[in-house]
C-alpha cells in the first residue's frame, strides 16, 4: 500500500514539474524556470546561478536543440568562462564557442577581446575570409585614431564627397602630418600646409621631391604641354619657366665671337680682344675694349676654347702648381676647369707649364644688361725659388641666343 502511495505522489510531481513553470524564489513563476534573489558584487554567494568547476579549468553552459545527435554531428553552443588568481586577469576568459571549434568571440579580464582568436591585442580579428571586417556608418562615417588620449586622425568618409574615402589628421590637429611609410620610415609626407614631399619630412614647396623622377606622358607647365620642337626655359628666381622655340646658332640674328688674350709679367694683366663676328650689336656689345655685354634676355649658349700658359726662367719643374678657370655671367661664376697639375710646353731652358680648357655652358639670363667674361686663379709653391716669368690666357669665346 505504501509503494501505491509513493508511486503516486511521485507520478503527481512529475506532472507538476512537467506541465508547470517552475520558480525559485518566487510563488509565481513566469518561465519555465525562474529564480528571483537578488545579486552583489564582491561574493562568490552573489549570483542568482552559479557554475562550480571542480579544478582549475572552464566552467561550462551548454545549450543545444533538436539538431544535436551525440554520434554523427555534436552541434551546440558553449559558454565557457575561468578566472585566474592574478588581478591584472590576463589568464581569466570568458569565450563563446561553437560545438568546441575556435574562440567564436573569446573576452579576457584584462580587457582584451578576440573575434577567431585567443587575443593578442585589446582587439584582435582572426579570419580566413577575405574580408575580415566591416564598419557600417550613416552620412560623414569615420573611425577616430587616439594617442594619449589626443585626437590624431581619422579614417572614413567625412572631409571629401559622399564616395570619398578619407585617411587624414583630425580637425584639431594643426601641426601634424600624414605620412605613407615603408618599413616604419616615412617615404611620403603632406605636411599641415598642404605642401607634399616624396622622400623628405619636411616638405618646401607644393612637391618637393628628394631624388630622382622619371616622367612617361604630357608635362604641363601653366596649362599647356608647349609645341613640337619647343623646350622649356627657366624664368628665373620667381618667375615661372615657359616653353620656348628652340632656335639654332645659324637661325637667329643674334651671335658673336670674341679671340680673348690675356698677357701678365707680375704685374696687371694686358687684355686684347678681337671681334670675329657679332650678328646683333645691339642685343650683345662687343667693343674693341670694354666688357661684352649682354642686352636681350634670353636663354644663351655660350663655348669656350682656351690656353692657359705660365712659364718661369728657372724653374725645370713644376713642383705644386693651381689654376681654376671660370666662366663668369654677371655676379655669378661657373667652375669650367680645375688644374692641380701642368704638363711642360717644349724643350726650351726653364719652364712652361699649358693646358686648355674647352667648355659650353648654357645660361637664362633675365636681367640686363649683364656683362660675361673668361678668367683664372691660379696658385704656385716650388721648391726652387724660380723667377716667375709670364702668364698668357688666350682663346675664343662665343655665344648665341637659344630662346627668349
Amino acid at each position: 500500500m505504501r509503494l501505491l502511495f509513493f508511486g503516486c505522489c511521485f507520478l503527481i510531481i512529475s506532472e507538476l514539474l512537467y506541465s508547470q513553470n517552475i520558480g525559485i524564489g518566487t510563488a509565481n513563476p513566469r518561465a519555465s524556470l525562474e529564480i528571483s534573489k537578488n545579486s552583489n558584487l564582491g561574493s562568490i554567494e552573489g549570483a542568482q546561478l552559479l557554475l562550480m568547476e571542480d579544478d582549475d579549468d572552464f566552467a561550462r553552459l551548454r545549450m543545444t536543440n533538436n539538431q544535436y545527435d551525440q554520434i554523427t554531428n555534436n552541434r551546440y553552443w558553449d559558454i565557457a568562462a575561468r578566472v585566474d588568481d592574478s588581478d591584472a586577469g590576463v589568464g581569466s576568459f570568458l569565450n563563446f564557442y561553437r560545438h568546441g571549434f575556435g574562440d567564436v568571440l573569446s573576452l579576457r579580464g584584462n580587457g582584451w577581446v578576440g573575434i577567431g582568436a585567443s587575443p593578442l591585442a585589446p582587439l584582435h580579428v582572426q579570419s580566413s575570409q577575405g574580408l575580415t571586417a566591416a564598419l557600417f556608418g550613416g552620412n560623414q562615417m569615420y573611425m577616430a585614431l587616439y594617442e594619449d588620449g589626443n585626437y590624431r586622425g581619422y579614417l572614413g568618409s567625412f572631409g571629401g564627397g559622399a564616395a570619398d574615402v578619407d585617411f587624414g589628421t583630425g580637425t584639431g590637429n594643426s601641426v601634424g602630418k600624414l605620412h605613407l611609410s615603408i618599413q616604419s620610415q616615412p617615404k611620403l609626407t603632406i605636411r599641415e600646409n598642404g605642401f607634399v614631399g616624396i622622400n623628405t619630412t619636411n616638405p618646401q614647396w607644393h612637391l618637393d621631391v628628394e631624388g630622382g623622377m622619371r616622367l612617361n606622358g604630357r608635362l604641363f607647365i601653366n596649362g599647356t604641354s608647349g609645341s613640337a620642337g619647343q623646350v622649356l626655359t627657366s624664368g628665373g628666381g620667381v618667375n615661372t619657366p615657359s616653353w620656348q622655340t628652340l632656335s639654332s646658332a645659324y637661325d637667329n640674328n643674334i651671335r658673336f665671337a670674341v679671340s680673348l688674350t690675356s698677357t701678365s709679367t707680375g704685374g696687371s694683366p694686358t687684355n686684347t680682344r678681337t671681334v670675329l663676328y657679332n650678328t646683333n650689336p645691339t642685343a650683345i656689345s662687343t667693343p674693341s675694349n670694354g666688357s661684352i655685354t649682354i642686352n636681350q634676355p634670353g636663354l644663351y649658349h655660350f663655348e669656350g676654347n682656351f690656353a692657359l700658359r705660365i712659364s718661369f726662367n728657372t724653374q725645370t719643374v713644376a713642383n705644386f702648381m693651381l689654376a681654376n678657370m671660370r666662366f663668369f655671367v654677371g655676379g655669378d661664376a661657373y667652375e669650367t676647369h680645375f688644374f692641380d697639375s701642368f704638363r711642360k710646353d717644349g724643350t726650351a731652358s726653364g719652364w712652361t707649364g699649358k693646358e686648355t680648357a674647352v667648355w659650353q655652358k648654357d645660361v637664362y639670363i633675365s636681367t640686363v644688361p649683364t656683362t660675361v667674361s673668361y678668367g683664372y686663379s691660379w696658385v704656385y709653391n716650388p721648391t726652387n725659388s724660380p723667377s716667375f716669368d709670364s702668364r698668357v690666357l688666350s682663346g675664343i669665346l662665343s655665344g648665341y641666343l637659344i630662346s627668349p
